[in-house]
């Protein structure tokens, strides 16, 4: 059985959840499942081996809870590799069946969706760059390509606080600032301030326009 990973997430020890952008040229991205029996896999090259403990639960359970639509799948099987610290769960949902594998990594986990598809499932699949940071509640901290590129923040109440460009997770270049009080600031900023040409508005009524140098 050929699986395709579909998503993609690392789990930070502060437990900052960040969905990153699938690549079909990584390594990852295509695995080989095969069933032995009922006790043992093999994924790729590597051997699972069935296990029945909560080893990774909590950290599957709240990414399960953010990947499907905020729906809980039913844990079929639960097979561990012990040397590589990986778990590979097979979770079935109301409208599919989703394979997860969460790994050990230095600095948290990785954890990665696969399901099979067809050629043409593969096609579609959406592989912008989009990645998602979240909040320890699973409320959205960013979106977009907040590294150099546009996206939006948010505060952690899922209100939205800025839309527009970050360089270096800043943000810089146009963008639009909401501020308290049904203020917002459109125009530029530098280095996550605002710098250059801008327009305030309070619920629609422009009330400054002008050069500003945020200190």
């Amino acid at each position: 059985m050929n699986l395709y990973c579909i998503k993609y997430f690392i789990v930070s020890k502060d437990q900052i959840v960040q969905e990153n952008k699938v690549s079909q040229d990584a390594d990852y991205f295509k695995k080989t499942l095969k069933k032995n029996s009922n006790n043992i896999i093999h994924v790729g090259a590597h051997k699972f081996i069935r296990y029945e403990t909560d080893f990774f639960q909590s950290v599957s359970d709240n990414l399960n809870f953010l990947f499907h639509y905020m729906e809980t799948p039913t844990i079929h099987q639960k097979f561990m590799n012990i040397d590589l610290k990986q778990v590979f769960l097979t979770l079935e949902y109301p409208q599919e069946i989703i394979y997860q594998c969460i790994e050990k990594t230095t600095d948290g986990f990785a954890c990665f969706y696969y399901k099979e598809m067809s050629s043409l499932e593969r096609k579609m699949l959406d592989l912008a760059k989009n990645e998602v940071v979240y909040y320890k509640d699973g409320q959205k901290m960013y979106e977009g390509d907040t590294e150099n590129g546009s996206g939006k923040y948010f505060s952690n109440d899922g209100v939205l606080l800025y839309e527009g460009h970050f360089k270096n997770k800043l943000f810089h270049g146009e963008g639009k600032q909401y501020i308290p009080y049904g203020i917002v600031f459109e125009g530029q900023f530098e280095n996550g301030k605002k710098k250059g040409f801008g327009t305030f508005y309070q619920e629609d009524r422009k009330i400054f326009e002008g050069n500003i140098e945020e200190k």
